[in-house]
């Protein structure tokens, strides 16, 4: 398929988006006409490819579930190919972008609801695809987005609040943001469990991965997928753009993930195994697949049982249930300790600080925040342990369940898994429900 860049060469492209005009009284675009207005925008942010995205999206979904392994393949190539080509377009006209940014983020009436829809389909989608460090652009559009207003920018009270973020990352990045504070990645997550899907990260260095938590000025948001949602507090699992060397409030390290960690769940990697960066096809998608692809199957299948999905892939689920138990409790204690130094320091905080201030009340706020995570995992805690409990008891036996997932991949399929006494049921990472 023909890359759409190659339609137009840069001086065409940059000159048709200088012509559109700039703010003044008739708005940023210099009309009012419908139909004007829609081709100024369309060509401003390619939206075209846009459309494009979307339809290889669709397709991606259908193949899956139709289990055609090789389209899917083609697909997740091309899907590369007009997202970086949407990217390198962004780029190729940012001061424009920035300033429609600019404009339309001062809509108190509309609370920024045009900046939030433009955002997510023209910047956070291609990004969401393939974004990652290691891309050739990622540098220049980082800068690009973090001279970009809040999304929260429409009421000065709200941006002025602070945000909870989580991020899954290698050792060497949160070295350097321990040292001095300053955000060097977009990608920040509110949602506790964000880190399920890099857990294999380790692979590609053997580097040890650590789990980060951080609170910014809402000011530092640049985008969030839950902005429609914003006042629901029961929606936590939301991604973020958090601008280039915002400073941390407070925060630390939750938990460590390594190297090692993966080899006991997956006894049958070797010491000197990794992935290779070339085979991620795209952030972070389709990692396991081609992790487990990298093994003969007779080896996996020593320590585990290997399902076939219905895109061609495999779920696996371990011989040893336990292991699986052990390596969530881990988690539960350190994050446990965490929250709890999170919630001492708030404390501490308030008690030196001998009359009232706004500070101390949003201490306060937070300290009922931490106590809220404490006894979650306080929970998780004494779940875990039970289950690792009846492991050794073996208060399991295998049985199979057909899956009722939406997912394409993994909808009707039986699955083998581990039926607890006390009526869990797991199945490794295979989707029942």
């Amino acid at each position: 398929m023909t890359n759409f860049n190659t339609k137009y060469t840069n001086k065409r492209r940059n000159k048709n988006i200088k012509n559109i005009p700039q703010f003044n009284n008739k708005g940023f675009f210099n009309t009012q006409n419908p139909t004007l207005l829609k081709n100024r925008y369309d060509l401003l942010f390619n939206t075209k490819q846009i459309t494009k995205i979307i339809e290889t999206g669709k397709k991606m979904m259908e193949a899956l579930g139709n289990n055609k392994t090789k389209e899917i393949q083609l697909l997740r190539t091309l899907m590369n190919e007009q997202c970086s080509s949407q990217i390198n377009w962004l780029l190729n006209n940012k001061k424009q972008i920035k300033k429609f940014f600019d404009y339309s983020s001062i809509d108190k009436k509309n609370k920024n609801q045009n900046f939030f829809n433009t955002f997510s389909n023209n910047i956070f989608l291609p990004y969401y695809e393939i974004g990652n460090k290691y891309q050739t652009w990622f540098n220049e559009f980082y800068d690009f987005i973090s001279e970009f207003p809040s999304l929260y920018n429409y009421d000065k009270k709200i941006v002025s609040g602070a945000a909870e973020c989580v991020r899954f990352t290698d050792k060497d990045e949160r070295i350097k943001w321990l040292k001095d504070g300053k955000n060097q990645n977009p990608s920040w997550s509110f949602g506790s469990t964000s880190y399920e899907s890099f857990k294999l990260n380790p692979l590609f260095e053997g580097k040890d991965y650590e789990y980060l938590y951080s609170l910014y000025q809402l000011n530092d948001v640049i985008y969030d997928t839950g902005f429609e949602d914003r006042d629901n507090d029961s929606n936590t699992e939301r991604e973020v753009f958090i601008r280039k060397n915002a400073e941390t409030i407070m925060g630390g390290v939750v938990f460590t993930y390594g190297f090692k960690d993966i080899q006991k769940y997956f006894p049958f990697v070797p010491d000197n195994f990794r992935l290779k960066k070339s085979k991620k096809l795209y952030n972070g998608f389709g990692m396991f697949d081609v992790f487990l692809n990298s093994f003969p199957r007779e080896e996996i299948e020593k320590y585990g049982t290997l399902t076939k999905n219905n895109d061609g892939n495999f779920s696996y689920l371990p011989k040893n249930p336990s292991l699986f138990f052990e390596q969530q409790l881990s988690i539960d204690n350190s994050s446990l300790e965490f929250y709890t130094e999170m919630k001492n320091s708030c404390l501490k905080s308030i008690s030196n600080t001998p009359y009232e201030t706004s500070w101390n009340n949003w201490l306060r706020g937070m300290v009922k925040k931490y106590e809220d995570k404490i006894n979650f995992w306080k929970k998780e805690c004494i779940e875990n342990e039970t289950m690792i409990e009846m492991c050794k008891n073996n208060q399991y036996k295998l049985t199979y369940k057909v899956s009722s997932s939406t997912l394409p991949q993994y909808k009707g399929v039986k699955y083998p898994g581990y039926l607890f006494d006390n009526n869990r049921f797991f199945c490794g990472n295979a989707r029942i429900d």
